[in-house]
């Protein structure tokens, strides 16, 4: 690490040491596996800085510090297999010798040998030119052209296969890429925004130019062999145990910082003595170009942001609202049928609403859905989804979630429910749960639809309590009702 990158490494790290986080539960059956393997090997992917790389044999990037918390959290010693090339990696994982490999792309081929964790970066790709190259708003414009991708990524097989006319020339980095583009050996480069911005500001490649962002993103996640179900279970709850600001600074503190750079090999290796003059002559003006553009994509990044949170942030609550719902169901439902794992789906009502705003006001009845709000955020793993869907009616998406788990969680947000101190009156809420089983595929209404009959029970039962549902494959020709 640059001497400069290393006093906010030590605040981050003391930052996040001092800060009390929630312990996993671990069974006796996964206590005694962690007793049994007290070190791990782990695979990664050796040159996609910032995210992942190594330098001096030692794994770095995002993922290294995603796998020492998993470390913390878990009493494993994960040891990176430092010197192995990606490919080798990813076959390693698949025939078992690997047992986990530190964020990788999450593909349905890989599904079938890696259990993932949730995933923590949805990475955008851009086309990227010199700046004396033509503007460009979609690959199709590139027919006859030479196109850098990254060598042995999903990118590159994905752009294959999706643009099998278009001429693609794999690199082995970023820094490789934007470096044979300044030259003049690519017409154009696809590859991760985040990485180009970090490549650039390292190498002092200053002549490149992001021209567009593909519609094509891809979900990054921990995987674990599945010929090893009890580290699978210990680490996906280790990895929901981690706060997501956590893992956001992780984040954010890697893409902010400019990465080490070529050697003096590399230089030569890339396009011999002109890679070396543009170099030096870029080496001038670094920092001051460097700085414009981290500042500029730093910018975007944060309006961008602050555009995505408002359009799908219920303003009362902080949750997410119908709109934030209607964009993660399908694929939770997607997932969930990929993974062959449990997807619960739990509404709850705030019982007779209508008469809290009548007779206490509507400032009183704010302030009801306001506390269910924390309440809810602060009651869900780190892995679950909460919406605010309506005016008194709210929405749990909770992924590897069965019958029993949905239960137990709504019967303890409804009893918390109950006991909010403070209010002007006692508020309840009534549940109603619907679990979509492994090998069961229905649309996104009918699992709303199946919850909704289940709220619907509760209330005609009497309110304040739970009922819970399994989602049966939809009979032809017939729709779920709206419960009253």
């Amino acid at each position: 690490m640059a001497p400069r990158a290393l006093l906010p490494a030590l605040v981050l790290a003391l930052a996040v040491s001092a800060r009390a986080a929630p312990a996993p539960s671990f069974t006796a059956q996964e206590q005694r596996w962690i007793a049994e393997h007290p070190v791990v090997d782990y695979g990664f992917n050796p040159r996609a800085p910032p995210f992942s790389f190594e330098d001096h044999g030692m794994h770095r990037g995002f993922s290294a510090d995603l796998m020492a918390e998993l470390g913390k959290r878990t009493g494993i010693r994960f040891r990176p297999l430092v010197g192995e090339p990606w490919p080798q990696v990813v076959e390693k994982a698949r025939d078992g010798s690997v047992a986990l490999i530190a964020q990788l792309a999450v593909t349905p081929e890989r599904e079938a040998f890696l259990s993932f964790t949730p995933p923590v970066l949805d990475l955008p790709y851009g086309i990227f030119t010199s700046a004396q190259g033509p503007m460009v708003e979609s690959l199709s414009e590139l027919h006859g052209k030479r196109i850098g991708v990254p060598r042995d990524f999903t990118i590159h097989e994905l752009l294959r296969r999706s643009y099998p006319d278009l001429t693609f020339v794999p690199f082995e980095t970023a820094s490789q890429g934007i470096a044979r583009l300044a030259i003049g050996e690519y017409d154009a480069v696809v590859a991760n925004v985040g990485a180009v911005t970090y490549a650039a500001g390292a190498s002092g490649v200053s002549n490149v130019r992001l021209r567009a962002v593909l519609p094509e993103r891809i979900e990054f996640a921990t995987g674990v062999s599945r010929a090893s179900p009890e580290l699978v279970g210990i680490v996906q709850k280790a990895f929901a145990a981690i706060p997501r600001e956590e893992i956001r600074a992780m984040r954010n503190r890697w893409v902010s910082v400019p990465g080490p750079g070529f050697t003096k090999a590399e230089t030569i290796a890339i396009a011999g003595g002109v890679a070396a003059v543009v170099f030096m002559f870029a080496s001038m003006n670094i920092a001051f170009l460097y700085v414009r553009l981290r500042d500029r994509y730093g910018q975007l990044m944060e309006a961008e942001g602050k555009l995505q949170r408002l359009a799908t942030t219920d303003e009362l609550t902080g949750l997410g609202n119908r709109r934030a719902y209607n964009a993660a169901i399908g694929r939770e439902i997607s997932r969930a049928d990929r993974t062959r794992t449990p997807l619960a789906l739990l509404e709850l009502d705030i019982d007779h609403f209508k008469t809290i705003n009548d007779e206490l006001g509507h400032e009183a009845g704010d302030r009801a859905l306001e506390e269910i709000g924390q309440l809810v955020r602060a009651e869900l793993r780190a892995t679950d989804l909460a919406f605010r869907v309506g005016g008194e009616e709210f929405v749990v998406v909770m992924p590897a979630t069965d019958e029993k788990e949905a239960q137990n969680v709504a019967e303890r947000l409804r009893a918390s429910i109950e006991g909010i101190p403070g209010l002007p009156r006692r508020v309840t809420a009534s549940f109603g749960c619907a679990v979509l089983l492994p090998g069961v595929t229905v649309s996104a209404d009918r699992l709303f639809a199946v919850a909704d009959a289940a709220l619907y029970r509760a209330k005609s039962g009497g309110r304040n309590r739970v009922r819970v549902a399994l989602v049966e494959a939809q009979p032809p020709g017939r729709a779920g009702g709206r419960a009253a």
